[in-house]
């Protein structure tokens, strides 16, 4: 689900900028994904220290990581609305 999103958000971002932050962003998520697949297949098979480790030492600086190039791209959206929402009104 999250990658059909993911899908339809790439050919809406229409500067160099905002496709490199998006690429950030999409590696940042692929990082993620691992380390909590890493951290969800331990504790299925029990290993909760594995696990715990995982979720510490990985999953959640991953989710860290994944949120400093979501706000960014975010950021940069915003301002490019806001451009062109002023650029209409002018006119």
């Amino acid at each position: 689900r999250l990658d059909g999103l993911f899908e339809t958000l790439e050919p809406m971002l229409q500067d160099e900028q905002g496709r490199a932050l998006y690429a950030d962003v999409k590696g940042k998520r692929l990082a993620f994904v691992s380390a909590f697949s890493k951290a969800a297949t331990a504790l299925e098979e029990g290993d909760m220290v594995l696990a715990n480790n995982a979720v510490h030492h990985e999953v959640l600086p991953a989710i860290d990581a994944l949120g400093q190039p979501v706000q960014a791209l975010l950021e940069h959206q915003q301002q490019l609305a806001q451009q062109r929402g002023g650029s209409i009104e002018t006119a």
